[in-house]
């Protein structure tokens, strides 16, 4: 680092360098940066956890130069899955002006299903009035990751579950509990280390270091209990702040199994790092108390779906933001699916808002509403398929494991045709029914590249992998019921990926258009004109491939004046197709941006 801050010294540079990473910098001294860096460059970091954990407070030990936050507006592992968290981009937002960050800025990949994330971050950037006290709300660890240790025997406790999980890695504990004074009880074990100075850390409660270079083999050797007691723990602020803090005499980070926090009138026990165990609950994941959202939501819902029902929809996004369903988790890759039994009844309960959502659609007038509307009715029925989807992938699992089973060849044959080919064409008809809202929400590239997630790692794995497999125990091929269509059956749709709102003097302005529909069009055509004139031009779309076609603006529509465009298809079943979805009547406008003098 320090290398290319002297290069660009050297190299009279026109631009500044500035820090980025997972962290504000190293576990012992998340500030170290700000002491050995020039002041001119900026320090910033993510979000640790994918997000779930708050603004790194070692911000507010930063002084004298730029400091950026980057929280995410979405995450990875969920990442085929539509992600609300509109109340933690205003407590992101919050916590990074409390640490005095002069810049916020946001991780994601996709654009258009984030529209909510994005424009909260934007907004709380600039103004919090209303909402923000200026505290963090979280309740949980920092960091860190959970450790089993199940297979090694611990010595001096019968409770040997209780030391064999561990969290390591954690910078804190911030725990809600109500103000007193504590005895805090830290339950520790090395399991990995058979030397001292390899883990050695130092422990933090409340602003003050309670124990100073701790190395747990030092003192009682691996793979045993050792508990530290500190008493007199005032806590004022309704939160119990732990920090654990990485100490440069020993090589590793530091870990804990469990912590006491016992009271007058409150108790409470954490199994670090493992489930409930006993009068232990299990490691929290990190509770987040955000602040509210239906200010944000009403104001976001009229301008999107109008008035008429804006009221119900904020109330309903308010609720269920940062608590939506996630089907889509981390499986070698981003946004994978994976088996998992759940009954109808749990997944009615866990969907219940997309019927009331689903309720409030006639209630929407003007088609750009509506457009809008049924953008987020397909991202919620996405979802609750794909959670169907992961239990018919488990039954069809289930199934298939029973039928290996069967030594007899004719049982065999006859478990896989009264069992698992019903079960396999239930996948394959679900797969379509998600193929048909997962292209309904392809409004972008980015909602492209989640098809191509769908593609290339959820369907080899559910669908192509298994059906080979199937195909080998029956010894012919699938019928066609039980494999996947290669036709589209869908509503016809149009879809242009990149609209551009501006455009140089001069600059011709090509379309890319995407057709999906049973039959090609009739006819494909673009309109334009100068703002303020009558009559629209037109140009006939060239047709490049399957149901890709081009279209171009040409030259002299760019000169002084600004134009406005509108696409046209007409249809083998007679329903016309427009971008946007409001023309002719309101069409896209292109600003024509003056060359720089």
């Amino acid at each position: 680092m320090l290398t290319a801050v002297k290069t660009a010294k050297q190299m009279k540079t026109p631009f500044r360098l500035a820090t980025c990473g997972w962290v504000l910098g190293p576990q012992y001294d998340r500030s170290l940066f700000d002491t050995i860096l020039p002041k001119d460059m900026a320090v910033s970091c993510i979000n640790r956890q994918v997000g779930r954990t708050p603004v790194d407070p070692g911000f507010a030990d930063v002084a004298g130069r730029d400091k950026w936050a980057i929280p995410w507006l979405e995450d990875d592992p969920a990442l085929t899955a539509a992600q609300l968290w509109v109340g933690r981009m205003r407590r992101d937002a919050s916590d990074a002006l409390q640490y005095g960050c002069s810049g916020l800025m946001g991780i994601h990949w996709r654009t258009r299903i984030l529209g909510p994330n994005v424009a909260a971050l934007a907004h709380a950037a600039w103004d919090q009035t209303g909402w923000s006290d200026g505290r963090a709300e979280f309740s949980g660890p920092i960091g860190g990751r959970a450790i089993n240790y199940d297979i090694n025997a611990i010595e001096g406790t019968q409770d040997d579950p209780l030391y064999q999980t561990i969290r390591e890695g954690m910078s804190a504990y911030r725990l809600s509990v109500p103000n007193g004074t504590y005895v805090v009880t830290m339950k520790l074990c090395e399991h990995n280390y058979n030397k001292p100075k390899k883990r050695v850390f130092d422990i933090q409660i409340e602003g003050g270091i309670v124990a100073g270079g701790v190395d747990i083999f030092a003192k009682f050797g691996q793979s045993k209990a050792f508990n530290l007691t500190f008493k007199e723990i005032k806590v004022r602020d309704k939160y119990l702040d732990i920090h654990f803090i990485y100490n440069p005499d020993g090589k590793s980070l530091p870990c804990i199994s469990a912590i006491e926090i016992q009271g007058p009138d409150y108790s409470r026990k954490i199994n670090c790092g493992g489930p409930a165990y006993k009068d232990y609950e299990a490691d929290v994941r990190g509770i987040a108390n955000y602040p509210s959202t239906y200010d944000f939501y009403y104001d976001w819902s009229l301008h999107q779906f109008g008035p008429e029902a804006a009221e119900e929809i904020a109330q309903l996004f308010d609720k269920i933001d940062g608590q939506l369903p996630r089907p889509a988790q981390w499986d070698k890759g981003p946004g994978g699916l994976k088996p998992h039994f759940m009954t109808g009844k749990e997944i009615a309960e866990r969907y219940s808002f997309f019927s009331r959502f689903a309720r409030l659609r006639p209630r929407i007038e003007g088609a750009g509403n509506l457009e809008r509307f049924d953008y987020w009715l397909s991202q919620f029925r996405l979802l609750q398929t794909m959670e169907i989807l992961r239990v018919n992938w488990h039954n069809y699992n289930s199934f298939v494991t029973e039928a290996k089973k069967e030594q007899d060849p004719k049982q065999k044959m006859q478990l896989i045709k009264d069992s698992v080919i019903p079960v396999r064409i239930d996948l394959v008809q679900g797969i379509e029914k998600a193929y048909q809202d997962l292209l309904a929400t392809v409004k972008t590239a980015g909602g492209m590249g989640n098809v191509a997630n769908w593609e290339q790692h959820i369907i080899p794995k559910m669908l192509t992998g298994p059906g080979q497999e199937l195909a080998e125990m029956m010894g012919k091929d699938l019928s066609a019921k039980a494999m996947p269509s290669q036709k589209y059956t869908g509503p016809a749709r149009l879809i242009v990926p990149t609209v551009r709102t501006s455009i140089a003097v001069g600059e011709e302005l090509k379309l890319k258009l995407i057709i999906l529909a049973e039959k090609p069009p009739h006819d494909v055509s673009l309109y334009w004109r100068i703002m303020g004139q009558d009559e629209f031009n037109k140009v006939s779309a060239t047709h490049v491939k399957r149901g890709v076609y081009s279209a171009t603006i040409p030259k002299e529509a760019a000169t002084d004046a600004d134009f406005e465009y509108h696409v046209k298809v007409a249809t083998d079943k007679g329903n016309d197709l427009y971008f946007p979805p409001t023309a002719p009547d309101i069409n896209q406008t292109v600003l024509v941006m003056p060359k720089d003098n």
